[in-house]
């Protein structure tokens, strides 16, 4: 009878630890979608001013957007954007004077879209890579929402929609994309809606249950021993199917595979082999399509993000300078910094 009893405590406990692990698929799914919190430290309400303007964006079915813009007229005479990021023992700093000798002049009806990655404030970019881009290649720029800012989590399709709408009234002419991570995915959908001549992207998220596996294992080493990747299989499948998403329009290396742009290659990939979430080497089948394949210094995923290395600021603003090219993988070398 001891043994007996032994024996369904056993079964009770296995079945309380399955009913516990089914459940924090769920848990887990939603605390992906839920309303982000700063991965930053605050910025200062003057880093974050920076003379652009904060703004409701509507449609004519009421879906509304908040985005950031900051117009190439809106231009400081002089100013420093600065940026502190530290991981463990290791600083990095963002610091780039903006003046009238390095303004770059400005032409009417050229915008720049900068999509975030997932968990990233959107005003961490409208303080630093707005005013940099603008006032170093004379574009507008516009900030979108991260994924996981807008009131319905779909990895910000509802935000390139909304921006396309948006760019067609505003009758912008010339349009470049830059996105972070999972931001790549709006980028591509918004380049399907309407005519994008550069699309730049940083370390674009790789698989998504892959991708929810390395990041899980980063960020809760514990809870990621129990999870196998059946589990991390079934967490992104609930992700996807609550966000009403296409699972086939998330696996961006298939889709940049057929991506083809008629006499040009427009979409320049940024990876590294320092990067655990999007490493380089899971891009690499893509350096003989029509993506431009670029390895970056060893940096990791969070680096990138925040563009941290100044060699990787370079190559981005060359690329937004520079005029369309047939081949846009040769260096542009004829554009100064």
């Amino acid at each position: 009878m001891k043994a007996h009893s032994k024996s369904i405590g056993k079964y009770s406990g296995l079945l309380f630890v399955m009913f516990c692990l089914t459940a924090c698929h769920s848990i887990i799914a939603s605390q992906i979608t839920k309303p982000l919190t700063p991965v930053f430290s605050k910025l200062s309400e003057e880093e974050t001013r920076f003379f652009g303007e904060f703004f409701r964006y509507c449609d004519s079915n009421k879906k509304c957007l908040d985005l950031f813009l900051r117009q190439a007229q809106e231009v400081d005479t002089e100013r420093t954007i600065k940026l502190s990021l530290i991981q463990g023992t290791e600083k990095k700093v963002f610091n780039v004077d903006l003046n009238e000798t390095n303004r770059y002049s400005s032409e009417p009806g050229k915008l720049i879209v900068i999509f975030p990655g997932f968990g990233i404030d959107s005003r961490v970019y409208s303080g630093t890579l707005a005013p940099w881009l603008n006032h170093l290649s004379g574009n507008d720029v516009l900030v979108a929402p991260a994924a996981n800012q807008n009131a319905n989590f779909n990895f910000g399709l509802d935000s390139a929609s909304l921006i396309a709408e948006y760019i067609k009234k505003s009758a912008y002419k010339k349009v470049s994309v830059l996105s972070f991570s999972m931001g790549a995915v709006a980028a591509i959908h918004l380049a399907s809606l309407t005519e994008v001549e550069r699309n730049v992207m940083i370390a674009p998220m790789q698989d998504f249950p892959l991708a929810l596996k390395t990041v899980g294992g980063m960020q809760y080493p514990k809870l990621s021993k129990f999870l196998n990747d059946d589990d991390y299989i079934s967490i992104a499948n609930e992700v996807i199917l609550n966000s009403k998403v296409d699972a086939n329009t998330l696996d961006l290396r298939s889709r940049l595979q057929q991506y083809q742009v008629q006499d040009t290659r427009r979409v320049h990939l940024f990876a590294s082999r320092g990067d655990r979430i999007s490493p380089f080497q899971y891009w690499k089948p893509l350096a003989e399509t029509s993506v431009c394949l670029k390895q970056t210094n060893k940096l990791n995923h969070t680096h990138l993000m925040a563009l941290m290395d100044e060699d990787l600021r370079n190559e981005v603003l060359l690329l937004m300078r520079a005029p369309l090219r047939r081949n846009e993988c040769i260096a542009e070398s004829d554009v100064a910094i």
